[in-house]
């Protein structure tokens, strides 16, 4: 095979030619081009065609061919060629890119061949914990091939001895920086937790009291009081508790403690989960109920609905919609806690401190009750303060006419659930206005379809009930589907709007690149092909890592999984403070024109927000899943 027509035929995605080679032939022509590339490696040349051909590696995993050990053997003299190179070019974004890729796959072919204890073994355990960081295949490592991994070097130094100090330098810049680093330390305790149940390299007596002394050592050693020092105490209690049980069990001659296990409890105090709302912030929501009063009905207000689930409490959004003469004027309409509130209340600063309103048993919300299911929250027959936006469709080419962005007072004339809608769609029984409200929008079903493309596994991973502010709508009647068309629409509208405006936001963005949807494609190929469970769940796990999480940025990068060029978060701002700023930004540079000086420091500040935001969302994820595998014990 000439590797240069590879090369080319990746480039120009062929796959009418792809799929005519074995996967021999894509695999060894490519490892050669890696090797003789990277040779010669020059830091000041570009080497992302090696990026481009890199999915003729990754079939390793998944097709087994003639030579799995030479492909092995390749394979492990490459990534140490490339390891070489990243310590002699450490700042090279590329070969940082190309190592993590190599890692993971030289993981891969390892785990379908039965080797002998190596070096290389206890190296890639490693690499795979403290740099790529990737639980999924640690775990899945240890229990189908607990024998090709090991938990000493040559030198008999064991690796938890290596990440318990790690957890305890983690642990301590989490306590000094004012709980900072909590992603990275409950990383730490997951994996410490992993290996100690792992039980394949049961502690001998000896390494129990050497932890035992360094977990000691580390308390004698503390630099805190108070609340920090408290939770300083537990994140290194809890393991000398699981330590000294060990001991006893040695003493006694018994086997090994199978499971460590973690309360609710303990969950919510290790994620730092909030508590109960501050006497200050009490009093601020106390003087904000008693400084709005309930604003009358006018016959000139819009009347609106909000359909949500059944145990719905924070209802903040909601819709209308009539005929007018050959276009259809359709209403999505928003609480506006900002119409109740400041920007630098104590309020806006504790929901953001929150970032969600967060369902567990019971919740935790972000605003208090008395706002979220009270002043701020649509309430069936109140006027309420909402953000509206009108979007005029034609009602023979379902094209956009026109839409318009406005503050405004409405009543709210029913609290529905998705249930009842879809009851009230079939049987048409209920108020006339409603009732003729949800077949206007069942009638414009033509025009949501040509905005909304959800990928389907992208819908599968994410829109799901395993969402911790319950935002995501993930069922398939007639009445979710209304709502969801709605608020991704408005969603994309206003991030459009603010886009083309110029003005600082908070962009929902969701990047996949073309090496991931190759990718991805083929995956989604393999879980059509495999009947089997127990692969569809391998293989599901595997494609959850290769799909990229969405994040915030002021920048806007589109949302692949939505199939929208432009992307935000704005219809629910009672369980997610995001979109309070993103209305905030609406106010003050759309309907306001804010001048150059402030449009820059508003920058600024959103900046920090996303980065506050995106790091936020990252422990809550971790909560959630945690939370979900102690529900399912």
């Amino acid at each position: 095979m000439d590797i240069h027509l590879l090369i080319q035929k990746y480039q120009d995605n062929d796959q009418v030619f792809l799929r005519t080679l074995s996967f021999e032939e894509k695999f060894f022509p490519v490892l050669e081009l890696y090797e003789k590339s990277l040779q010669n490696f020059d830091s000041s040349k570009s080497y992302e065609y090696l990026i481009t051909v890199y999915p003729a590696l990754l079939i390793a995993k998944y097709k087994a061919f003639k030579h799995k050990e030479e492909a092995y053997k390749r394979f492990q003299s490459l990534r140490l060629l490339v390891r070489k190179l990243l310590l002699e070019n450490k700042d090279n974004e590329f070969l940082k890119k190309i190592m993590g890729k190599l890692d993971l796959l030289s993981i891969e072919l390892a785990n379908a061949l039965d080797y002998r204890y190596d070096a290389v073994k206890l190296d890639l355990l490693k690499h795979l914990i403290f740099h790529l960081q990737n639980l999924e295949v640690l775990e899945n490592i240890l229990i189908e091939k607990p024998h090709q991994i090991n938990f000493l070097d040559e030198k008999a130094f064991s690796l938890l001895l290596s990440l318990v100090y790690k957890y305890l330098e983690v642990l301590e810049k989490h306590i000094l920086r004012n709980y900072d680093y909590l992603n990275e330390l409950l990383y730490y305790d997951r994996v410490l937790q992993i290996l100690f149940n792992h039980g394949k390299e049961r502690l001998f007596l000896k390494e129990i009291q050497e932890l035992e002394n360094t977990f000691k050592n580390a308390l004698k050693n503390k630099k805190f009081s108070g609340e920090k020092e408290e939770r300083y105490c537990y994140f290194i209690n809890k393991w000398l508790v699981f330590l000294a049980k060990e001991k006893q069990l040695w003493i006694m001659n018994q086997p090994h403690t199978d499971e460590i296990k973690t309360s609710f409890k303990e969950l919510k105090y290790q994620y730092n989960l909030p508590k109960n709302f501050s006497v200050s912030v009490l009093q601020e929501s106390e003087l904000c109920v008693l400084n709005h009063q309930e604003i009358g009905y006018r016959k000139s207000m819009p009347i609106i609905y909000t359909v949500d689930g059944e145990g719905a409490v924070e209802l903040d959004d909601g819709f209308s919609c009539q005929k007018i003469d050959d276009f259809y004027r359709v209403g999505i309409h928003i609480a506006h806690p900002l119409a109740y509130l400041s920007i630098d209340s104590l309020l806006l600063k504790e929901a953001t401190k929150r970032c969600v309103t967060i369902y567990t048993d019971p919740p935790i919300l972000m605003f208090p009750k008395c706002l979220a299911q009270g002043l701020f929250n649509l309430c069936e027959n109140h006027v309420q303060k909402v953000f509206s936006i009108y979007v005029d469709i034609s009602t023979t080419s379902f094209d956009l006419i026109r839409y318009t962005v406005q503050l405004e007072n409405a009543f709210v004339g029913k609290n529905d659930t998705y249930k009842h809608c879809s009851e009230i769609l079939k049987t048409e029984k209920d108020d006339p206005i409603y009732v003729s409200t949800l077949h206007y929008l069942t009638e414009l079903k033509p025009f949501f379809e040509k905005y909304l493309h959800i990928d389907k596994i992208y819908a599968s991973l994410n829109r799901t009930s395993s969402n911790v502010s319950n935002t995501n709508i993930i069922g398939v009647s007639t009445a979710e589907k209304i709502v969801e068309s709605l608020m991704v629409f408005a969603n994309y509208l206003l991030a459009k709007i603010a886009y083309y405006h110029s003005f600082p936001f908070l962009y929902r963005n969701h990047e996949v690149t073309s090496t991931e949807i190759f990718d991805i494609q083929r995956l989604r190929e393999l879980l059509r092909n495999e009947k089997k469970s127990d692969i569809y769940l391998s293989e599901t796990k595997v494609l959850e890592k290769k799909f990229p999480k969405a994040y915030y940025s002021t920048d806007c990068k589109g949302h692949f999984g939505l199939g929208l060029k432009y992307y935000s978060h704005n219809t629910s701002p009672l369980r997610r403070v995001c979109d309070n700023y993103n209305m905030y930004m609406f106010q003050e540079c759309y309907f306001k024109n804010a001048d150059d000086k402030d449009l820059y420091r508003y920058e600024l500040f959103l900046k920090e927000i996303a980065s506050f935001l995106n790091h936020q969302n990252e422990v809550l994820n971790m909560f959630f899943e945690e939370q979900s595998l102690l529900l399912k014990k």
